[in-house]
């Protein structure tokens, strides 16, 4: 599949993604909300662990991500969130749904979505060429905000339909799907090299002693040459 095919598969990943992500905007302080009746300090606290991945890793995300493939990123990040929220029904199911496992998803959401972010806008130029970025660029906002559109209403309906916490499944298929989506795609990224040594400045190197001769092989004559064998001094 060529770079055409790789940038659909990217494009369907990411809106899906995003549709998912705004279900559990609006799924996950309802269900916190309905099945555990928690009240505002509860609430507050819930986004703030979601957001707080944002402060404290955001900058060294970008390192780190810098330093590694990014499409295995993209992949785990998906994962990571799709089982972190599929638990959330699984725990309402089973009767054994808590306050602090909310919080504990939050924390794995935010963190996923960090890493996907910023994996995100790194992956784009190994699939897209440089002359299109501009457009390749524009054709994800537009999916972006149509999901912030279409995203809050979609996770109304399905609390609804199905209840809060069971609501959060179409975000768990979302990551997941976005994760297979994402693992079709063929393109090759650039080899990044993380273990070399860099160069030791010229200004930081011992200065070369005045009599070290190491650098120019004395001759038969007892006379330090230079490479081209002409004679430079006697050191007899």
């Amino acid at each position: 599949m060529g770079r055409g095919g790789d940038f659909r598969r990217f494009v369907w990943a990411n809106g899906v993604t995003q549709m998912g992500t705004q279900v559990t905007i609006v799924a996950l302080p309802l269900t916190a909300l309905l099945v555990l009746d928690a009240g505002a300090f509860e609430l507050g606290l819930l986004s703030a662990v979601q957001m707080a991945a944002f402060l404290l890793i955001g900058l060294p995300a970008g390192v780190w991500v810098d330093r590694w493939r990014r499409r295995p990123v993209l992949i785990w990040s998906d994962l990571a969130r799709g089982l972190a929220v599929v638990s959330i029904p699984v725990a309402a199911w089973f009767g054994g749904l808590t306050l602090p496992h909310l919080y504990a998803v939050a924390a794995v959401l935010g963190v996923g979505t960090v890493f996907f972010d910023v994996a995100q806008m790194s992956f784009l130029p190994a699939i897209v060429p440089k002359e299109r970025l501009e457009r390749a660029n524009s054709g994800l906002e537009v999916t972006r905000n149509v999901s912030v559109l279409a995203g809050p209403g979609v996770g109304g309906w399905l609390v609804t339909a199905l209840t809060a916490p069971f609501a959060l499944l179409a975000d768990a298929v979302a990551y997941l799907a976005s994760a297979l989506l994402l693992s079709g795609i063929t393109a090759t990224e650039s080899h990044h090299r993380t273990n070399d040594a860099p160069a030791r400045p010229a200004a930081d190197r011992p200065p070369r002693r005045a009599d070290d001769h190491s650098a120019r092989p004395a001759d038969g004559s007892g006379r330090s040459t230079d490479r081209s064998g002409r004679g430079l001094e006697d050191v007899g």
